[in-house]
């Protein structure tokens, strides 16, 4: 999920892939920092989801079967 999406809850109108290299420094400097921070915020949502797991599996203990 992008960061756009993320905050916007949609895909943005642009893609963030460049079609031509080296035309436009800004707009391959803004492509790079957005892949960093789609990256960055898959990397802390993979650590919160293993961190809530386990959390969830301690708080809900062995289920006993009949």
């Amino acid at each position: 999920m992008s960061p756009f999406k993320a905050n916007h809850r949609q895909d943005p109108r642009m893609e963030f892939e460049m079609r031509k290299k080296g035309k436009y420094k800004g707009a391959e400097k803004f492509a790079e920092r957005m892949r960093s921070v789609q990256e960055e915020a898959k990397a802390v949502l993979q650590k919160v989801q293993k961190t809530m797991k386990q959390y969830a599996d301690r708080e809900r203990g062995e289920v006993e079967e009949y």
